[in-house]
């Protein structure tokens, strides 16, 4: 099945930025490759239909748009597993993280190359896993694992660096970067202000691409994230 959102991304940033980029972006927001590479074909032909295409923008392009950040934006909705409660946290996709005194990591419904991992204070309310503006009070700490996008690619944190900076910039809030390794893996945070005021930090590893959400009033986030170890 097409999603309109994804062609009308696609079609809008096609010529302007590298489609691995794009595709990568799309990846990182749960974005199937089937759909990608449906969303790119209907991209391609609505390109060469410019008149069709004009008028589509202009009858539809705000509707399309809300409903493309709506969808990259929306918080997930967690079919979630048993808490664990053990120190380190061991993924079957090659990752290991610390677990805080007092927390526990609670998984999301996984694929096969994917999965969603809450850590938060032992005994919080999983409904509050929806509301990303109770991260930062709650302690609360989202991780998404993908494939990397950009394997055996030299080049491949310039091009996600530029990739995440051009998706912050749709956000509407100032940001400020900062740099990061964690263990030998290239990562960066992006530190959103008021309204948005969260933390994305992006971990690009031999294996996987990690994304942490957290609130800014976070401790235990920096003591998850640099814990972070690919095995």
């Amino acid at each position: 099945m097409i999603k309109e959102e994804v062609v009308f991304y696609l079609k809008s940033h096609l010529g302007k930025f590298p489609f691995s980029e794009l595709k990568a972006q799309l990846l990182s927001e749960g974005v199937s490759e089937e759909d990608i590479k449906d969303a790119l074909k209907a991209a391609k032909r609505a390109k060469s239909r410019e008149s069709f295409g004009r008028f589509l923008m202009a009858l539809g392009g705000l509707a399309l748009f809300s409903s493309l950040v709506f969808i990259f934006l929306r918080p997930p909705r967690p079919r979630l597993g048993n808490p664990i409660t053990r120190p380190v946290f061991l993924s079957r996709l090659g990752y290991t993280i610390h677990i805080p005194d007092g927390y526990e990591a609670i998984t999301d419904k996984k694929t096969k190359r994917r999965e969603t991992v809450f850590f938060c204070q032992k005994g919080t309310d999983p409904s509050t896993f929806l509301d990303r503006s109770l991260y930062g009070q709650l302690g609360i700490v989202r991780l998404k694992i993908l494939p990397n996008p950009f394997p055996n690619d030299i080049s491949a944190f310039n091009k996600l660096s530029r990739t995440i900076v051009s998706q912050a910039k749709t956000n509407g809030s100032p940001f400020q970067l900062e740099s990061l390794n964690i263990s030998n893996m290239p990562g960066i945070e992006v530190n959103f202000a008021p309204p948005a005021s969260k933390i994305l930090t992006y971990i690009l590893g031999q294996k996987n691409l990690y994304i942490f959400l957290t609130g800014p009033s976070n401790p235990n986030g920096t003591i998850i994230i640099g814990s972070l170890r690919e095995i």
